[in-house]
């Protein structure tokens, strides 16, 4: 299916909201919070995210490239966690869901994401009283991003 026509076209876009790709419950340990001691300390991180996109051209032709690697995406989502240090689940949230929502570098072999869903629990923050959680959702729209060219490289 290659989405050309007017049909379809209207097919992938009632197949993109029906199509979610998820991780769930991936465990990072990461530096997120306002108080001294969360400044100073990793702690664990929950992270569900909610890819939709259209899968079925990867579904017809058995193709990774044709959809989303989500080996891939948790390895760089876990990078991500550890390298930074965020204040906010808020912060941390935006920045994983805009980088999900980025289009595809042009040497890079993956479907776009129209929206994502992005879940971030801390377990230990109320020290098992509750557990705190912040869920935001993003269409691909909601990001713009600037094409950088060089004459180089």
């Amino acid at each position: 299916m290659g989405c050309g026509t007017l049909a379809e076209v209207a097919k992938c876009d009632s197949l993109r909201r029906m199509d979610v790709l998820r991780i769930e419950e991936l465990m990072v340990d990461c530096v997120v919070g306002v108080y001294p001691h969360e400044r100073n300390a990793s702690q664990p991180l929950c992270v569900d995210v909610e890819m939709r996109l259209c899968t079925e051209a990867s579904a017809v032709k058995e193709s990774l490239r044709a959809t989303v690697d989500y080996a891939a995406v948790a390895s760089q989502l876990v990078f991500l966690l550890r390298s930074c240090r965020f204040r906010l689940l808020e912060t941390a949230a935006h920045v994983l869901a805009r980088y999900i929502l980025a289009p595809p570098a042009p040497d890079e072999r993956r479907a776009q994401v129209d929206s994502v869903v992005v879940r971030l629990s801390k377990p230990g923050a109320l020290r098992g009283f509750a557990i705190p959680s912040l869920e935001i959702e993003r269409r691909a729209e909601w990001c713009s991003f600037e094409v950088e060219h060089k004459p180089f490289g």
